[in-house]
């Protein structure tokens, strides 16, 4: 099993106050502070840009630097270029924690050594209507606290499958409080990822975005669900983050849709509409083993998981996965357990999973593959016949339940079949339920 680790990229570090302009103090009170040139912010009130901002020396100074609390910095629709080495938006101070920053209404792309608006160590941030391409890092904040990003376009570097774009990141959060993500638009990573949550976040909120990876492609691309070299980005994906909770997006075309791994725990995956992809939600977690605690849990639940290769696959899970009420309908393979040969059996889990009162149907292959010799439970969900779930297709067809001994010979779904007990299936699927009960929300 390959567990994918993402490297939050780099924030630029601060150069020196005396390397860029300063900003004069004038009296707020008579109006916003014109920016007409790359400068430091110093003092708390409101500036806005009345041009284009650019700089053609080769530097690695960030052109507008915010070095000071209670700060609207406001566009006003213009674009920052610049070296490509060069942060556009800095917003954090070397020697203290800022707070009430906000940035908003402008543009920046192409820069592909740094991030385009970088935060680092404030408490309250807002970063709203901004349009960033074709960066390195769209926008990243680390050590920050109420980070809200909102009603923004961000933009991968290139197009589906390129290979001369390096990986990317929409945004990054680490290390972060109480983030909420909502309202933006991602297109393009499809050698990276759009939004990325990790290294200790706490309490994101990731709510009504839309996230496509390839913008161009249409219903007649597909993934095979047992190809390896299918790696076109990712869309959301969480490690090593806590309390996440990613409600009502809409993820397409991307390898993976959602992914949770690493040590992360309490996320919650509701409400979305993931299609097009390799594996919708993919949950690989692989945090200390052996816990009692039944609240940090996985939840996946009222999700619509549609045209999908596999609609969820779980490699490991080191705390309870719950997965319920969600609508699994024309995939490849509706729930993919693989077999690991890497993780040890209390991580692997599968007598963690929960899969009840979902609607998994028209599968292509299988409703559930089970690649384990673990029993995986899943009863009561609706197979997509009254007559309960099928069998694939093999010799020792239909296979019985492990726990009942009701053969799946219905006309829903095939289960498949014990790698050690022929004949048995190593899918719990008896009572299972006459129609569907799934619940799942749209956006």
């Amino acid at each position: 099993m390959k567990l994918r680790t993402p490297v939050l990229l780099a924030i630029l570090v601060l150069a020196p106050v005396a390397a860029t302009p300063v900003v004069d103090a004038q009296a707020q009170a008579s109006g916003p502070t014109a920016i007409t040139e790359c400068r430091t912010i110093t003092d708390s009130g409101r500036y806005v840009l009345t041009r284009n901002l650019s700089r053609e020396e080769l530097t690695d100074e960030p052109c507008l630097r915010v070095r000071a609390s209670d700060v609207v910095l406001d566009g006003q629709g213009h674009t920052i270029e610049g070296p490509r080495l060069a942060t556009p938006v800095s917003v954090g101070a070397e020697d203290r924690r800022l707070s009430n920053v906000t940035v908003r209404n402008l543009s920046a792309d192409s820069y592909y050594e740094t991030s385009a608006i970088a935060i680092d160590g404030v408490d309250g941030v807002t970063v709203a209507n901004v349009t960033l391409s074709d960066n390195q890092v769209g926008i990243s904040a680390v050590d920050s606290t109420a980070v809200r990003i909102e009603d923004s376009a961000v933009y991968g570097g290139g197009g589906f499958g390129a290979t001369t774009t390096p990986s990317s990141y929409g945004v990054a959060l680490a290390n972060t409080t109480d983030s909420v993500v909502t309202d933006n638009r991602f297109g393009r990573f499809t050698r990276g990822t759009a939004l990325n949550v990790d290294d200790g976040a706490r309490n994101t909120t990731v709510a009504n975005n839309s996230i496509r990876g390839c913008v161009e492609c249409d219903e007649s691309f597909e993934f095979e669900w047992n190809a390896s070299l299918q790696d076109f980005g990712t869309g959301i994906e969480i490690a090593r983050a806590t309390g996440t909770v990613v409600v009502n997006n809409s993820v397409s075309y991307h390898t993976d849709g959602v992914v949770v791994e690493g040590d992360s725990s309490d996320t919650e995956i509701r409400q979305n509409r993931i299609t097009h992809t390799k594996q919708g939600v993919l949950v690989a977690t692989t945090g200390p083993t052996g816990t009692d605690d039944t609240d940090r849990q996985t939840l996946v639940a009222n999700n619509t998981l549609r045209e999908n290769a596999v609609g969820l696959e779980t490699t490991a899970t080191h705390v309870p996965l719950v997965i319920r009420h969600n609508d699994v309908a024309g995939n490849d393979l509706g729930l993919y357990l693989p077999e690991s040969g890497v993780c040890p059996p209390g991580v692997v889990g599968t007598e963690r999973i929960d899969v009840s009162r979902n609607a998994i149907v028209n599968s292509t292959l299988w409703a559930v593959n089970n690649e384990r010799s673990a029993t995986l439970n899943a009863t009561a969900n609706y197979w997509g016949a009254a007559s309960g779930p099928s069998s694939a297709n093999d010799t020792d067809a239909p296979f019985a339940d492990p726990v009942t001994g009701t053969l799946a010979d219905g006309q829903g779904g095939a289960v498949s079949e014990s790698p050690t007990t022929a004949g048995e299936s190593n899918v719990r699927f008896d009572p299972w339920l006459n129609e569907s009960v799934a619940e799942a929300g749209a956006p």
